[in-house]
């Protein structure tokens, strides 16, 4: 069973980490690549909405802007929806792009299936895929934030005919030392504290004050160093959908879901066009694990932003757009 967003009554907003509920209305499409161009733009300024098929239901992808050069931007989670990625670039349009980014199944305006069997990472590589077709999109340059950048990289290793550049933002290549990065960020808040933490994780009372306490300062420290938090990020971080639980897992620090595996360290020496790797000083995806992968991939290079944590893009966006622009207009 799926439902899309504009077919729900508005959802009250929940703190990170919270997961929809299962839908409850009708079936999902089938899978394909019809684009359907009657979904409007209210509430979306100059971005164009266009409802897409995909392996196990419809999502709603954004594009704006009519440039000769297209910046495809993955956000991340799993489970989040666009917004925060997608407005944080989308002036890209003013620089001779044409900037598309999409509601991953499960998220935002899209479908919501209520079908365990849809989150794995071959089934999302076929949706970035399905999107790229039905928009028309030939060789295109691709930013993939935090899981984006998971499953922005599984795509380059399974079409690396289509991309011409790659963004690898604030994550690194392998799940396990993502974890590592996690496990010091909360031993700095001392030992009682993430011995705390974890008994309310095993008990299921996340909800306990102490609890809520300590991730909001993990949040403020390492996620987005801003209060208050942009309304876009807000809005992403809201409600969660199912893929988070199922591959990420129910915590936000501890990666124990279907990616707790996942390490493509291996493979990145065959990955032949260039790559900029980005991240944050303060990050939980520690800048040391994000160098590794440099030293992997044949054409990379690394910037480290001072004082911004998971999402430079919003904490200092001067030098993170001259930056990322830079390397997509060939000039990186």
């Amino acid at each position: 069973m799926t439902r899309s967003r504009k077919d729900r009554d508005s959802p009250r907003p929940v703190a990170p980490g919270k997961t929809r509920a299962k839908p409850r209305d009708k079936p999902g499409a089938k899978p394909g690549a019809k684009a359907r161009r009657n979904v409007g733009k209210e509430g979306r300024g100059d971005m164009t909405r266009t409802r897409v098929s995909v392996p196990g239901g419809d999502v709603v992808a954004y594009s704006c802007g009519t440039g000769r050069e297209t910046l495809l931007v993955v956000s991340g989670g799993p489970g989040c929806a666009c917004d925060y990625l997608r407005d944080a670039h989308r002036h890209y349009a003013n620089e001779g792009f044409r900037v598309v980014a999409w509601d991953q199944l499960g998220t935002g305006e899209s479908d919501v299936p209520d079908d365990p069997s849809l989150w794995n990472i071959p089934r999302f590589v076929a949706e970035l895929e399905a999107v790229r077709r039905a928009l028309g999109i030939g060789r295109f340059h691709l930013l993939g934030h935090s899981w984006g950048g998971i499953l922005a990289l599984e795509y380059v290793l399974a079409f690396p005919q289509h991309v011409k550049r790659f963004v690898m933002s604030n994550i690194g290549p392998s799940v396990p030392l993502l974890n590592l990065g996690f496990k010091q960020c909360k031993m700095a808040l001392g030992i009682e504290t993430v011995k705390m933490i974890a008994l309310h994780e095993c008990a299921g009372t996340v909800g306990h004050p102490e609890y809520q306490a300590a991730a909001t300062l993990l949040s403020f420290r390492h996620l987005c160093r801003m209060h208050p938090l942009p309304e876009p990020v807000v809005r992403s971080l809201g409600v969660l959908g199912p893929s988070f639980a199922a591959m990420f897992g129910p915590h936000l620090y501890h990666c124990t879901g279907s990616l707790a595996s996942w390490d493509r360290t291996a493979d990145l020496h065959t990955v032949g066009l260039p790559v900029l790797l980005t991240t944050g000083e303060h990050d939980y995806v520690l800048p040391e694990y994000v160098a590794i992968a440099g030293n992997h991939f044949p054409r990379a290079s690394l910037r480290i932003f001072a004082n911004c944590g998971h999402m430079p893009f919003w904490e200092d966006p001067t030098a993170y757009h001259a930056e990322v622009l830079g390397f997509l207009k060939g000039h990186g």
